[in-house]
């Protein structure tokens, strides 16, 4: 370990003690962040199980890199933990994780963030911690037990649990898969899983628990949970996986395939069992049960295989072959033993395959096996270093199996020699049951009296080989060049005697001429004579002798019968049409797609297309030149052509004469892009229907299409109804104003009639009030006078409301807009009322601002307002209450008049009273009054631009604010 590595560990170590962090991380994890670098310098077994691929620090979330620079920049306390939830994983399936954050000093001085998570965190996650790692203890010796070869290694999976996402065709055949699935596969698998199907998988890669997985794919229906246990990458073991798949239909509905995710628990591994069928996978010999030990007589009928036992410190066991105990050799036995180099003591003497005069008949290709013949496979793995019952009857099918030579990569073994049995000791050897080792393959054992078998463990009966060699495929095993094993089915039908003859003969390089894909299909072998065979083959990984290996099998292309030897230009014609067959089917896929995306959007536009039909509004589609390309439904019902009529004429043939030169224009707008083509609000246009007649219509066009030939959408609503009522508010509006003026001129009409007579009447009175042409004798006369007088001026005051009113309504009320002091007029108005508030014993006051700016007003009708407001308030306010008229500059800059009494008050619904004309609030006191007062206020204060609101609360006061806007202030 570097420097810099023994710092982090030392810091770990620190940090692992710290009194904050240790009861938090205690079976969890801990990390620590480097500020300088914005990485994790440190990890626990826990943190690194939680963070799996994303240890680094760069490969943490961006959003989780910021906040642990500003917790390890001061945020994070250094005396107590700070709870903060970070997500310290990329991707969809990334959670939040609760840590404790705390500052620590390292030894150098620096600031270090710890980041500590606790075990039930890590239980929530699903995350388990690897145990630290346990001795092995010594090997037993050989002489007591039989060991296996040892075990690799497994390296524990950084992430207790991998999702990965999946898709696959109609044809079950893989088209996407995430890259997480490298985790569980390994790279190079997952490279080539792409274009693999599910059935290829089943058995070889894949072991289908429930066995319904191809149904569940079959069907349209969406599927979850559904346990299979994946091979790992390398490791004859697998992981438990749960797949989830939902069905993606095409534009028929029909099936095109299914997407889903699947859930590995990469802490449940468990042995993964080797394929048992040559079309659905590798066939490697598999751990099975212990068989029965053979008798004596299978011993002596079954065929040898020698084995080389002088190595005892290799650690691996041969692999093919079964230890035996035996009985301690004597002396005499163990001198006569004969060195392991020595010529003939490693190899039996085999039948040479080039002797045979007609090549093994191949069973033809099949997608699937039959299912006696899937049985027989199964009972062949379950059989593995056993004889299978009845081989000693009748003639085989085959000709004799040749033993199985071992590999010199285990020629040695890891077990002393046992001593052999005395020579008058023979039946109590025999008696003894041997004990198969499940990992390797029989040998058969040679007798105690023979002479030429070297001294050394028994030798079994090679009987998996007998069932291995009569299969009708042929099957090798290989490691890069080195061929492991080949049976006596590829031995003959490529002339060679034995592995040891294929093996000198060139190995795996000179034996495969060529292939057309890298996972099998057709290829090309070349036997011991140079002549070159086609066959079907099945290429799939396999572990041998705990290493990974590579299992072929070869079958006849064709369907059976003798396998023709072929010349190099048949070979090359085939391997030709090999590729060409390829490519046809490649060609063939992408019609299909390029199909069922042409289906796909034709639907689309099918759909599109019914979907206008539908609209109530009728779509015009017009080329740049404004010709009619196409019309929906709607648009044939609105203008009466059949689109075919109308295809290729200007589309101002559907306007009338007076609309050709606006939906023109509108179009050339569009052409050229500018501010016509951006502020896009629609013309109103008149059609020419063809059964004769307008229709009004609101058109509004857009781009539709870019390029050599660019194309307009005109989208047509019908307006008929919206111009009928339009023109019905139209009539409605014209008959109110006239109402309006009638009602003014009858109005004037009448103040002017009234306004003589009233004149004189007063007049009159005032003069015989005053006695200027003699005295009145009875005080009777004089009161009558009085009231003549007053009632003359209530009357002609009506008349003058009215009028005003009338004129305002109308719009033709005379004002003269001059700098008017509002100040000044509210003093006046108060010194004028000030003796009828005195008399009803209200106090009326003023408080005005007195640097109030002048405003832009009419001031008669101000000074109206002023008074009738003052008036009003006085009049209903009780005796010793108070009426306040003030004046202000808001902040808006805007001038305001306030009056504020302290009077009876009014709710919401008797303001809305008392501002309709002729209508008075109904109160216990009798005030008078002709009910004009506020309604020609509120007039007068909007004459003059100006806004009034009026706030009142029952037997509590009302407030009138009279507002004049900044435009209409001066400055001052």
């Amino acid at each position: 370990m570097s420097e810099p590595g023994q710092d982090w560990a030392m810091q770990g170590t620190d940090a692992a003690k710290d009194a904050a962090l240790a009861p938090f991380i205690a079976d969890g994890a801990l990390m620590l962040w480097d500020q300088k670098t914005s990485r994790v310098g440190f990890v626990n077994a826990g943190a690194e199980a939680l963070l799996g691929q994303h240890v680094d620090g760069p490969s943490l979330p961006a959003p989780t890199r910021s906040r642990l620079a500003l917790l390890a920049g001061g945020l994070a306390p250094r005396d107590h933990l700070r709870l903060e939830r970070l997500r310290l994983t990329a991707g969809f399936t990334a959670t939040l994780v609760t840590c404790g954050c705390k500052l620590l000093t390292g030894a150098d001085g620096q600031q270090i963030l710890a980041i500590a998570i606790a075990p039930s965190e890590l239980r929530r996650l699903g995350i388990t911690v690897p145990p630290a790692p346990i001795a092995v203890p010594p090997a037993i010796p050989a002489a007591t037990v039989a060991s296996p070869a040892p075990a690799r290694a497994i390296a524990a999976s950084k992430r207790a649990t991998v999702r990965f996402v999946w898709q696959s065709d109609a044809d079950g055949r893989f088209t996407s898969l995430s890259p997480d699935i490298a985790e569980i596969v390994g790279a190079d698998a997952a490279a080539s899983l792409i274009g693999r199907s599910w059935l290829e998988l089943i058995d070889c890669d894949l072991l289908d628990r429930e066995g319904s997985l191809i149904q569940r794919l079959a069907s349209a229906a969406t599927w979850s949970g559904h346990p299979v246990l994946w091979r790992t990458a390398g490791l004859a073991e697998g992981v438990r996986v749960e797949l989830s798949g939902v069905p993606v239909l095409d534009a028929k509905r029909d099936l095109a395939g299914f997407r889903g995710f699947g859930l590995a628990r990469m802490i449940e591994r468990e042995p993964f069992p080797l394929p048992t069928s040559a079309s659905d996978g590798p066939m490697a010999p598999a751990s099975a049960s212990v068989p029965p030990a053979p008798t004596t007589n299978d011993v002596d009928s079954a065929p040898l295989i020698a084995e080389s036992s002088d190595s005892a410190g290799e650690g691996e066991a041969p692999e093919i072959g079964v230890d035996v105990p035996a009985t301690e050799p004597t002396p005499a036995a163990r001198s006569e033993t004969p060195p392991p180099n020595e010529a003939g003591a490693n190899v039996v003497p085999l039948r040479n395959g080039h002797l045979t005069a007609v090549r093994p008949v191949l069973e033809p290709s099949k997608a699937l096996l039959t299912s006696a013949e899937r049985n027989a496979f199964r009972e062949i793995a379950k059989a593995l270093g056993a004889r299978i019952a009845g081989d000693d009857e009748g003639e085989p099918r085959l000709p004799p199996a040749a033993p199985l030579r071992l590999s010199d990569e285990v020629s040695r073994s890891d077990r002393p020699a046992p001593e052999p049995a005395k020579p008058n000791d023979t039946t109590a050897a025999e008696s003894k049951p041997p004990a198969a080792d499940v990992s390797s393959v029989s040998e058969p054992a040679p007798s105690a009296d023979t002479p030429s078998a070297p001294a050394g463990r028994q030798r079994l009966p090679n009987s998996h080989a007998d069932v291995l060699d009569r299969l009708p495929v042929a099957v090798l095993v290989n490691r890069g060049d080195e061929p492991l094993y080949a049976n006596r089915t590829l031995l003959d039908l490529l002339d060679y005697a034995d592995l040891a003859d294929l093996t000198s003969g060139g190995g795996i390089s000179r034996m495969i001429k060529g292939a057309a894909r890298a996972d099998g299909g057709t290829m090309i072998l070349v036997d011991r004579t140079g002549h070159l065979v086609s066959v079907d083959a099945r290429l799939s990984s396999v572990s041998w002798q705990g290493e990974p290996a590579t299992l072929m099998a070869f079958r006849h292309p064709d369907g059976g019968g003798e396998v023709k030897a072929l010349t190099e230009e048949e070979a090359e014609e085939a391997e030709l049409a090999a590729e060409f067959e390829a490519e046809e089917a490649e060609i063939a896929a992408r019609v299909d797609a390029l199909r069922l995306d042409i289906d796909a959007r034709e639907a689309r536009i099918s759909e599109m297309i019914a979907v206008l039909d539908t609209a109530t509004d009728g779509v015009v589609t017009v080329d740049e030149r404004g010709r009619i390309l196409s019309l929906n439904k709607t648009a044939e019902a609105l203008f009466g052509y059949d689109q075919r009529e109308v295809s290729g004429e200007l589309f101002t043939l559907l306007f009338a004469p007076e609309s050709h030169a606006p939906a023109l224009d509108y179009l050339e707008g569009l052409k050229g892009g500018g501010v016509a083509s951006v502020m896009n609000d629609g013309r109103e246009v008149m059609a020419r229907v063809r059964q004769g007649g307008r229709i009004p219509l609101f058109m509004t066009m857009g781009q539709i299409a870019d390029g050599a030939e660019r194309r307009f959408c005109a989208v047509l609503r019908d307006i008929t109804a919206w111009k009928k009522t339009e023109g019905e508010l139209v009539e409605a509006r014209k008959a109110a104003e006239k109402a309006s003026a009638q009602k003014s001129d009858v109005l004037a009409k009448i103040s002017h009639e009234i306004r003589t007579p009233l004149n004189a009447i007063i007049g009159f009175a005032e003069v015989m009030a005053e006695e200027r042409f003699g005295p009145i004798a009875n005080e009777r006369y004089k009161e009558y006078l009085r009231d003549i007088h007053q009632s003359g001026g209530y009357v002609i005051s009506l008349v003058n409301d009215l009028l005003d009113l009338a004129k305002i309504e109308a719009g033709k009320l005379d004002l003269d807009f001059v700098s008017v002091n509002l100040n000044e007029i509210a003093l006046s108005v108060v010194n004028l009322l000030q003796p009828e508030a005195q008399r009803g014993r209200v106090v009326l006051r003023s408080g005005l601002s007195p640097k109030l700016p002048p405003v832009v007003a009419d001031q008669r009708s101000i000074r109206q307002i002023v008074i009738n407001l003052l008036s009003n308030a006085v009049k209903f306010t009780d005796a010793g209450g108070q009426v306040i008229v003030s004046t202000a500059l808001g902040d808006q800059g805007e001038a305001i008049l306030r009056v504020r009494d302290t009077g009876i008050g009014m709710d919401d619904s008797e303001i809305a009273m008392a501002l309709e004309p002729f209508r008075q609030v109904p109160t216990t006191r009798r005030a008078g009054g002709t009910g004009l007062g506020l309604p020609l206020t509120k007039a007068l204060v909007e004459a003059n631009r100006a806004a009034m609101t009026i706030t009142s609360v029952k037997k509590e006061g009302t407030l009138v604010e009279i507002t004049f806007p900044p435009q209409r202030v001066l400055a001052g």
